[in-house]
């Protein structure tokens, strides 16, 4: 496509993925300090969409039609499931439904 401005759009509520980008695909440079802020995933895709020359990091259920993801590279990070006492059996079904079907340990 044509040359144009960068317009970083960018997360700021998303401290352990944007550290996590920061650190395994800028290694570690800082982004830059003139990014457009967003609060959501959703915010994000909608913003990269109607923005041209707009460049944004998200999950996979971020890509639609319209979004390209040129050579993305792929980085993951642990989710963790935090319950109050132990969880019913109702829960304890789906996280093992989950345990399995994503090959967790």
């Amino acid at each position: 496509g044509p040359n144009r401005r960068i317009v970083v759009v960018w997360s700021p509520a998303a401290d352990a993925e944007n550290e996590l980008f920061i650190r395994e695909i800028l290694q570690r440079e800082r982004i830059t300090a003139n990014f457009v802020p967003v609060a959501s995933a959703e915010e994000m895709r909608k913003r990269v969409l109607e923005t041209p020359g707009a460049i944004g990091i998200g999950p996979d259920a971020l890509v639609s039609y319209g979004v390209r993801v040129p050579g993305s590279p792929k980085i993951a990070s642990s989710v963790m499931l935090i319950t109050k006492g132990e969880p019913s059996p109702e829960l304890q079904k789906l996280l093992e439904l989950i345990k399995d079907a994503a090959f967790l340990p």
